[in-house]
C-alpha cells in the first residue's frame, strides 16, 4: 500500500492539518485527514525516505530510465579480509552493473502503480532474458570444456550442477 502525504487548510483553523492518502491494489484512492503531531512527523520522514531513494538512483544514460544500484561500502568489519572484500565487492558490482541496467531497462517495473497494466510484458521479458543466460552459460561451459578436453555432459553435470546447488548469499 503506497501513501502519498499533501498538506490541505483546515477549515476551521488556520493551522495546516495533514491529508494521507491510501492507495490499494485497485488503484482506488481514500484520503483519511490526520491532525496528530506525531503522524505529521512520520509522514515528513516518510517523505524525506522516498526522496532519499530517488536521490540514491544513477542515471548511467540520460535517455534511459534511472538505474538503482548501490556502490560497494567499505566494511566496518571484516579486520585483515576487509580490503579484500571491498575490492571483491567492485569487482561484482562491475561485472553486474551492465546486467542491471539491462534488466531495468527491457523489464517493466510492476510494483509501481501506473505499471501494474504490464505485468504480461515484464513477465515475457523475464522469461527471455532466462533463456537468453542459460543459452549463454550453457555456450560458455560447452566451449570451456572443450577447451580443457572434458566431455560436455561431464561439464554440464559438475559446472551447471554445482551452480544450481550453491545458494546465492546477501
Amino acid at each position: 500500500m503506497k501513501e502519498y502525504a499533501s498538506r490541505c487548510r483546515s477549515e476551521n483553523a488556520n493551522l495546516p492539518s495533514v491529508a494521507v492518502v491510501h492507495v490499494d491494489a485497485n488503484g482506488n484512492a481514500h484520503t483519511v485527514h490526520v491532525d496528530d503531531d506525531e503522524t505529521r512527523v512520520g509522514i515528513e520522514s516518510m517523505t524525506d525516505v522516498k526522496e532519499d531513494e530517488e536521490e540514491q538512483k544513477m542515471r548511467p544514460c540520460p535517455c534511459l530510465p534511472a538505474v538503482s544500484a548501490e556502490f560497494p561500502e567499505y566494511p566496518e568489519e571484516g579486520g585483515v579480509l576487509a580490503p579484500f572484500k571491498f575490492f571483491l565487492g567492485w569487482v561484482l558490482f562491475i561485472l553486474s552493473f551492465p546486467f542491471i541496467c539491462l534488466f531495468t531497462w527491457t523489464i517493466p517495473d510492476c510494483s509501481e502503480a501506473h505499471n501494474r497494466k504490464y505485468f504480461l510484458a515484464s513477465f515475457t521479458m523475464s522469461i527471455i532474458w532466462i533463456a537468453i543466460l542459460s543459452f549463454g552459460m550453457v555456450t560458455l561451459v560447452g566451449r570451456s570444456g572443450c577447451i580443457l578436453s572434458v566431455d560436455k555432459f561431464t561439464m554440464g553435470l559438475v559446472v551447471i550442477a554445482i551452480g544450481t546447488s550453491v545458494p546465492v548469499g546477501n
